[in-house]
């Protein structure tokens, strides 16, 4: 299991007064993980979904900068505005048919914890 952890995912610890690990908790994505707790001198390690609500959020972005800077500004996931320029790559060149002043807008879904 720490093995496969990769860098900017969550690993939570607990411990007790005398610094020892009670359990590890490892956040796999938005909606799952693995839990290791520990019971007597072993550890009980279990797998487990989170309950997660899905939310339609709208946004609309002026391109002041760029595209991609002008997202992030409102708040837009990296990930949705990487989606995107993929997804509009081959109609759009995103480098000389972009202006300041252009807009766009957008419907994405959200998980909830």
């Amino acid at each position: 299991m720490l093995a496969q952890i990769k860098v900017g995912k969550i690993l939570e610890v607990e411990i007790n007064d005398s610094n020892k690990v009670l359990s590890l908790n490892y956040i796999k994505d938005f909606k799952s993980g693995v839990k290791a707790q520990k019971t007597n001198e072993t550890y009980k390690i279990e797998e487990y979904e989170l309950l997660t609500e899905k939310s339609l959020v709208f946004k609309k972005v002026e391109i002041n900068n760029s595209l991609y800077a002008d997202g992030l500004r409102e708040g837009l996931p990296d990930s949705v505005i990487m989606d995107l320029v993929y997804i509009f790559g081959w109609d759009i060149d995103f480098i000389h048919d972009i202006r300041p002043g252009d807009s766009y807008s957008l419907i994405y879904e959200e998980g909830i914890r």
